[in-house]
């Protein structure tokens, strides 16, 4: 994760973790439709002085599938942060990285590059049943 000053990393990642489950409905429902899918989506979003979000793009897709690249940016811009110190805006560049997991490969998984989260290696992995509509 990248980001301009306004708000400190461990901020923004405690507000990615509290929304993840809405990432990883994003997913889930392409999933359903294609247990192929997986890739790598980084987002970016600028925060305004308000703490909303005025804007989130996909900025790099390894993934390609506009369903779940438009539902991550659509979530994104629901979010609401702290106010930026200074009434500045914050942009954030935002790595999500979405693949099938677990040992018979019928899990799906999110990993997101920040060391916040609980995982080894600086990964997160929110797993899910992939079977599940």
């Amino acid at each position: 994760m990248t980001t301009s000053s306004g708000l400190s990393k461990d901020v923004i990642a405690r507000v990615v973790k509290q929304h993840m489950n809405e990432i990883k409905f994003c997913y889930e429902k392409e999933l359903s439709k294609a247990l192929e899918l997986n890739g790598k989506i980084t987002v970016h979003w600028l925060i305004i002085d308000n703490g909303s979000v005025s804007e989130a793009s996909v900025v790099e897709t390894s993934m390609n599938n506009r369903e779940v690249e438009e539902c991550t940016t659509m979530s994104i811009r629901r979010w609401r942060f702290p106010n930026p110190e200074g009434g500045t805006t914050v942009e954030i560049n935002y790595p999500f990285i979405f693949q099938l997991s677990g040992k018979d490969a019928k899990e799906a998984a999110i990993e997101t590059e920040n060391n916040v989260f609980s995982g080894s290696g600086g990964m997160s992995t929110i797993a899910t049943d992939a079977r599940q509509s």
